[in-house]
């Protein structure tokens, strides 16, 4: 994969010191109003009021439903559908992603690529396939949102020790494990229809003592997890972090107050304007710093940085990359005369999973560099 990146006016930019970075933590990935909005889940909760609560529904014959119509398209295509090239433009071109990492997820990527074909032309395959996807989302929202919650942490020196931590990841690992287990329990919530109405198989139903056990022991854990927010704040004076809280908050929110996975409109709003915008906003940020910013922008002024040409372009080359991968390609392949449910089902999951992979490989807070240039 070549780099969309244009050439660099070395001039102009200049990589952020490793010095610089490691020590002057900006509070915010890009500024207040985008994190709450774009990555901590401020836009989800708007559109979930707006359309479960006032139930105003996507239209262009009235400014509400206009407005949700906007939304819905802006989070498919600039945000849902982009998230997945977003990590394969990193893995080809940050100096951070090493040579064999890079080899290693590309020779998988090519695997993907060449199992494609045979996958859409048996049905059963492309469905099992979709529905493992389906379940792995679930873990992958939650790891992300936890990984912001704790760069967050980090920006603003909130420091835990090994038990504070422990709790707050398992706080975050029994979300998921509560959030599977109900949907193997319900079969409403058993994530039993994809795009273009694809039917997929309930796996269950688990007896419901299962899912109950899970999900008592998840609220244990938001307990003993707000119970140790006090106790830092009276012991140690320190306040977790707000912009932490809410991307918390909003991750339980998305599986235990929305409708998100009954209702396939507002799911497509959740992911793109949660999960796709909080992965944007942290990429596009940690792209900005580690291509270099110029010497007179400090990154606590990263945002000055938005609407200069080459962010913009870079942004256009994102999407339409997402285009391509999300929308062009499943098309073509009905070319083959292969239903698009299939060819959709198939693609969504292949990519998703090298997408799964490919987060785990680029997104690592323990990696020293990583973790400054995500911090600063």
């Amino acid at each position: 994969m070549q780099s969309i990146n244009p050439p660099l006016d070395s001039s102009s930019f200049t990589p952020v010191p490793r010095e610089a970075v490691a020590t002057s933590n900006y509070e915010w990935i890009l500024c207040p109003p985008i994190d709450i909005l774009f990555a901590c889940g401020g836009m989800t909760w708007i559109l979930w009021f707006m359309m479960e609560q006032l139930g105003i529904m996507r239209g262009l014959d009235n400014a509400p439903g206009a407005v949700v119509w906007v939304s819905w398209v802006a989070a498919v295509h600039l945000f849902a559908n982009d998230h997945v090239f977003l990590g394969w433009h990193r893995v080809a071109t940050s100096k951070y992603v090493s040579a064999q990492a890079r080899k290693n997820l590309g020779l998988l990527g090519l695997f993907f690529c060449i199992m494609t074909i045979p996958i859409c032309l048996n049905r059963d395959w492309a469905i099992l396939l979709v529905k493992i996807y389906m379940i792995g989302l679930i873990q992958h929202f939650v790891a992300q949102a936890y990984g912001v919650s704790m760069l967050y942490c980090l920006k603003r020196n909130y420091k835990m020790n090994k038990t504070e931590s422990t709790i707050m990841r398992w706080m975050f690992r029994l979300l998921t494990i509560s959030v599977v287990t109900r949907g193997l329990t319900y079969r409403e919530y058993g994530n039993t229809e994809f795009f273009e109405g694809l039917k997929l198989p309930f796996w269950g139903p688990l007896p419901e003592a299962v899912f109950l056990t899970t999900l008592y022991a998840f609220i244990g854990s938001i307990l003993l997890f707000a119970g140790m927010v006090v106790r830092k704040y009276i012991r140690e004076k320190l306040v977790f972090p707000l912009p932490a809280l809410l991307a918390t908050s909003s991750i339980i929110g998305l599986f235990y107050v929305t409708l998100s996975y009954k209702e396939p409109m507002v799911g497509l709003i959740m992911t793109g304007l949660y999960h796709g915008s909080q992965n944007f906003v942290v990429a596009l940020a940690c792209h900005l710093k580690e291509r270099g910013l110029p010497d007179n922008v400090p990154t606590s002024k990263i945002y000055c940085m938005l609407f200069k040409p080459y962010t913009i372009t870079y942004c256009i080359c994102i999407v339409i990359g997402g285009v391509l991968l999300a929308v062009v390609l499943p098309r073509a392949l009905t070319l083959l005369s292969i239903p698009l449910q299939i060819t959709l089902a198939t693609v969504f999951a292949l990519q998703g999973f090298h997408h799964f992979i490919t987060e785990s490989v680029v997104w690592r807070l323990r990696h020293p560099e990583v973790r400054n240039i995500l911090v600063a």
